[in-house]
């Protein structure tokens, strides 16, 4: 039977089937083209977060590198007092907001020296006091950490050899700025060593 353009039946049928195929292909590939696509943006996804990961793991590398060469140099300044008189030295003082509150991080290497080999070698055992000047509403004022009533607070005692890293927290009123930290060394109830740190 011939169709009204001048095609058979049979034509037709094939034609069908061929677009048919050819709907079936396109479908393909365009379901092949959606999955690269997919697949593109998890690799792009996987590849910002595997960068944002390896910036934050470099800064955490890059402050650990600055404290160490802290203790590098403090290390070098001690092994050149052989025979100097019994000291002990605060280095690498730092102090900042953590997390944007009235709470304040610090962090700083202790060390003790002696004149002689058996003060070199015996436990320093003694607390760390910290005395913080701030301005609140305006007027200033002073925090002592430990406070009176927390003399024995574990976070504030000291009990090492030749060094040590102390790292803790303190808190001040909401709206208070911190001005300066002095940071004292006792041992038997006398105070070794003070150091003040003004915060800008």
């Amino acid at each position: 039977m011939v169709g009204p353009f001048g095609r058979t039946s049979g034509d037709a049928v094939a034609e069908l089937s061929r677009l048919r195929e050819r709907i079936d292909a396109l479908e393909g590939e365009l379901a092949q083209h959606r999955s690269v696509s997919q697949s593109a943006g998890s690799t792009l996804q996987i590849e910002r977060t595997t960068r944002e990961q390896i910036e934050r793991q470099l800064k955490i590398l890059e402050a650990e590198n600055v404290r160490l060469k802290e203790d590098l140099s403090l290390f070098e300044s001690l092994t050149e007092v052989e025979g100097a008189v019994s000291d002990a030295t605060i280095s690498g003082f730092t102090v900042e907001p953590d997390g944007g509150g009235p709470r304040y991080r610090y962090r700083m290497l202790i060390a003790v020296r002696g004149a002689s080999k058996s003060e070199r070698e015996r436990e320093f055992h003694g607390q760390l006091q910290l005395v913080v000047k701030l301005r609140h509403q305006g007027k200033a004022a002073i925090m002592n950490f430990p406070s009176p009533g927390e003399q024995k607070k574990e976070q504030f005692r000291l009990n090492f050899k030749h060094f040590q890293r102390v790292d803790g927290n303190f808190e001040v009123p909401h709206g208070a700025q911190v001005t300066s930290v002095e940071v004292r060394l006792l041992e038997d109830g006398a105070t070794k060593v003070a150091k003040v740190f003004n915060l800008g």
